[in-house]
């Protein structure tokens, strides 16, 4: 894992120098307020947590949105969902169905009779 580290840092360095620049600058930065900040309470601590990611459950539930539209296209597009269109919907009442079950029972007994 350590040899993974030094390549990445290595390739940072050489690709994206301003970067690793910045990113070592608010490091430092960071290590000179923490170092200030230790007699505060773990509360304060707390809430500047929270701070650094405003609406994070909003970001989530847009993530998921996003991921699950996407799955479903690329579902649809490839064939794995069929949408069924020109659904018909019939209301029939029951009685009609109950004399439809009725004639049938009494043609079949009378095919059994002869």
């Amino acid at each position: 894992c350590s040899n993974l580290v030094k390549f990445v840092v290595r390739i940072s360095q050489n690709y994206f120098p301003k970067v690793v620049k910045s990113f070592e600058e608010k490091k430092q930065e960071q290590q000179n307020t923490s170092q200030s900040q230790q007699n505060n309470n773990s509360a304060d601590k707390e809430t500047e947590e929270d701070d650094a990611w405003p609406n994070e459950t909003r970001n989530k539930i847009l993530a998921g949105i996003f991921a699950t539209t996407a799955m479903l296209g690329y579902a649809y597009t490839s064939g794995l969902i069929d949408v069924v269109r020109n659904i018909e919907i019939r209301v029939d009442d029951d009685d009609e169905e109950y004399e439809d079950y009725e004639e049938d029972q009494e043609s079949e007994s009378q095919h059994v009779d002869d």
